[in-house]
């Protein structure tokens, strides 16, 4: 196993971009590292969405968020005085592996699960990383334990360039607060249920379970 502790000894010093992983997959760690040493970059550019972390600006930093999650919000309408410290990019989720692709991104940077029998697992952070990935791009491994091995979504081990691991703990999206009034909450699950087909229409022979998807972001 590859192991280098040399972050960033992998991104360009001048007019670089890497690509980091979103929500659980984010390696906070890996950018903590990047920000205490913003100094050492002439310009780094950082795509991403959905951070679970709140990052201060910096004139050599320029972070690009394409989903924004509520840290990303207080980034991008700060206090009056404050330099925003993320910018947005108006793609849609389906074509973000062709918008960060065309960056011409110079490493991923992910949490990810410990090699196993040469192969690793994103996790619940693959998105738009796996891709890119595949695609040759070089990944550098924020080790975490406790990231679950999800099926499909492995690379395998070459594809590594160096590997940290991880001293925090895995993000994990905090509990909504309930509701000031329930009979609210009841009037939108009627609206979102009417629109819910249980695949028993004209379109479909067979009847079949609805599936529902929950988005993140806005």
């Amino acid at each position: 196993m590859k192991r280098s502790h040399e972050l960033l000894a992998h991104i360009p010093r001048t007019d670089g971009t890497i690509v980091v992983a979103p929500a659980t997959g984010c390696p906070n760690e890996a950018l903590q590292i990047i920000h205490d040493n913003a100094d050492a970059f002439t310009h780094l550019q950082i795509l991403g969405m959905y951070s679970p972390k709140e990052w201060p600006a910096h004139p050599n930093i320029q972070r690009v968020s394409t989903f924004f999650s509520e840290a990303d919000r207080r980034c991008y309408w700060p206090p009056d005085g404050v330099t925003p410290s993320v910018e947005t990019a108006d793609v849609h989720f389906s074509g973000m592996f062709d918008y960060m692709f065309d960056q011409d991104p110079k490493l991923v940077v992910v949490n990810a699960t410990p090699e196993r029998e040469g192969l690793r697992s994103l996790g619940t952070g693959s998105d738009y990383t796996h891709p890119l990935i595949e695609a040759g791009v070089p990944v550098y491994v924020v080790e975490h334990a406790d990231m679950p091995w999800v099926n499909g979504n492995q690379f395998s081990e070459e594809r590594v360039v160096g590997v940290m691991p991880a001293t925090d703990d895995l993000y994990r999206i905090p509990t909504p607060a309930t509701s000031r009034d329930p009979e609210i909450d009841q009037l939108i699950a009627n609206n979102v249920g009417q629109l819910v087909v249980d695949a028993a229409d004209s379109r479909h022979r067979v009847r079949a379970a609805a599936t529902l998807q929950i988005g993140v972001g806005y």
